[in-house]
């Protein structure tokens, strides 16, 4: 009718903004764009995996916001596409705003959808931007009250998100209904617990790392290793061993020279054994692993994390491994690589998670949760060792 016009206008604002949705297996499987109006916020970090987007069991509020960015997207290109996309869908939505559904169905259903979107979209924006902004307090990057403040509006504003999704969810009962889940994503008493839940973070995670700033320390202990069960720190004299046996057949240590962070494996009885180790070169962010083994490092090909072809190639260059045997039966792996070739600040502390195997099995921090996903298969965020240098 005489507002075809129009409606088309809003229907290519809307593909003007879809296109620039993160596309990545990760992102696509563990992205914050299907949970997020429906999900806590984590000031203090509590290691929680994201939800998968396809199910509708898995817990909501995770914090470990890289498992949706692997080694594809930073962050500053995920926040700024995802910004592209809201901002399709606010030019859409303020289009459809001035059209009258006069009561049709198909209008009702159109408009309804599109503003949902616009709330899921924009609620999803905000949780890659309080991550974002989250890990850059845990690195005391710029004036730490400053930052406080940026993510209390989040907090707030997210607030508002799932109030604005309970009103839609109360006139279309369709909305957050996921059909390969078989279930809803949300819907108005999932909404109402989360706001809830923000109000708990405001009430007592802000005012924690708000006194922990005015006593001057840093604003996140997690950052300091606080509270992980191993923390292998560039100043020890001694290397940290792993755990499994009555003994450990294993330690690591941590060097760093101008930015060359070296690290050292020392293996007793070491015949055919080998190191699986996971890394995260920037907390939560979980990085292609790779082993050391048959005294060379192995880093093949890994789609799912986007670490594939001339990405994987400029990897391996950057990574120099060394190996020498004893006598003894022992061996050594000396890995060293720039933090400038993974991304890292200057002081930005890091995580592995080491497992040997072979004829001695044991890993450098010991399991605690332990989770099994798609793309990293099964895996314990308690079992990661903390690195400062």
């Amino acid at each position: 009718g005489s507002d075809a016009e129009d409606a088309a206008a809003a229907w290519e604002k809307f593909e003007e903004g879809y296109r620039n949705f993160p596309v990545s297996v990760s992102f696509e499987w563990f992205g914050p764009m299907q949970d997020s109006p429906a999900a806590p916020l984590h000031l203090i970090p509590a290691d929680h995996p994201m939800p998968s987007t396809w199910l509708i069991c898995d817990p909501v509020g995770g914090d470990r916001i890289g498992e949706c960015l692997t080694d594809g997207h930073t962050f500053s290109e995920a926040i700024e596409l995802a910004t592209r996309m809201c901002k399709g869908f606010d030019e859409g939505n303020a289009i459809f705003k001035g059209l009258d559904d006069g009561g049709n169905y198909t209008r009702f259903e159109q408009k309804s959808v599109a503003k949902a979107l616009d709330v899921l979209f924009g609620s999803g924006l905000n949780v890659l931007r309080f991550y974002e902004l989250r890990h850059r307090l845990g690195l005391c990057k710029g004036d730490p009250d400053t930052v406080l403040a940026e993510l209390e509006a989040i907090v707030n504003e997210e607030k508002e998100n799932s109030q604005k999704l309970i009103d839609l969810c109360e006139k279309d009962s369709r909305l957050g209904y996921h059909s390969e889940a078989h279930g809803y994503k949300f819907f108005g008493e999932k909404l109402k617990w989360r706001m809830g839940e923000l109000d708990k973070c405001l009430e007592t995670e802000f005012p924690e790392v708000r006194e922990r700033i005015e006593k001057g320390l840093s604003p996140l202990s997690f950052y300091d290793g606080e509270e992980s069960a191993a923390v292998v720190r560039s100043t020890d004299e001694s290397p940290t061993p792993f755990v499994g046996g009555e003994r450990s057949y294993t330690s690591v240590s941590l060097n760093e020279e101008n930015g060359i962070i070296t690290l050292t494996f020392k293996m007793d009885d070491a015949e055919g054994d080998s190191l699986y180790v996971r890394p995260e070169y920037h907390l939560f962010h979980p990085s292609a692993p790779f082993t050391l083994k048959d005294g060379g490092i192995d880093m093949p090909n890994t789609g799912y994390y986007s670490f594939i072809d001339e990405f994987a190639d400029e990897r391996r260059k950057a990574f120099k491994c060394s190996y020498t045997e004893d006598a003894k039966g022992g061996a050594v792996y000396t890995v060293s690589f720039a933090r400038k070739s993974v991304g890292m600040d200057e002081n930005e502390p890091f995580r592995l998670s080491v497992t040997r195997s072979g004829k001695h099995r044991e890993q450098l921090s010991p399991d605690g949760r332990v989770y099994s996903r798609l793309i990293q298969a099964k895996f314990s965020p308690d079992a990661y060792a903390m690195f400062i240098k």
